[in-house]
């Protein structure tokens, strides 16, 4: 019969709590990923790549965004993923949010930035040009933030792209 000796129940001991301190940390993804949130890197990527569509356009456009009531057919012909255009089937899949029913949108540009020049913002930092939205019509625009409350991704947020290219998640509950 082997013998158990001190090391074998101190190594057995450090085993089972890396283990157990192992689930604590990653218990929290698996329960958020099970509620969906796994989709919200892909909503942040969509982001991105809307920012950097928005980018080429307003470069190409005399320093003007593009109208509101036609957003994304505008921005589709900016949109590089990987230096590489992608087809127009794949590209309006970048205007669409994961956690939308199929056939919806999910986004909207602010109103008050359709055709407007850049120099005309004070602070592009602080004045989002696309969110995620309740209305979820291809090219929906808004002069108030339509987002949804609570928000679609974990902790209640909702995923905003700003007008210096910049997103971020921003907490929208009820108050």
């Amino acid at each position: 019969m082997p013998r158990i000796t001190t090391r074998h129940v101190l190594s057995t001991l450090g085993v089972a709590i890396t283990f157990l301190l192992l689930a604590a940390v990653l218990f929290p993804f698996f329960v958020q990923a099970k509620g969906g949130s796994v989709k919200s890197p892909t909503c942040l990527r969509n982001m991105v790549e809307i920012g950097r569509a928005f980018q080429a356009y307003v470069a190409d456009h005399d320093d003007r965004y593009p109208l509101a009531s036609n957003w994304i057919d505008s921005s589709i012909p900016f949109l590089t993923v990987s230096r590489i255009p992608p087809t127009n089937k794949e590209a309006q899949t970048y205007f669409q949010c994961p956690l939308v029913p199929k056939g919806g949108y999910g986004y909207a540009m602010n109103a008050f930035l359709s055709g407007a020049h850049v120099s005309a913002l004070d602070n592009p930092k602080e004045m989002h040009l696309v969110y995620e939205s309740k209305d979820t019509a291809k090219n929906a625009s808004e002069y108030l933030p339509l987002v949804p409350i609570p928000g679609r991704h974990p902790h209640a947020t909702n995923i905003f792209l700003f007008a210096d290219g910049s997103t971020r998640a921003l907490l929208t509950e009820a108050k």
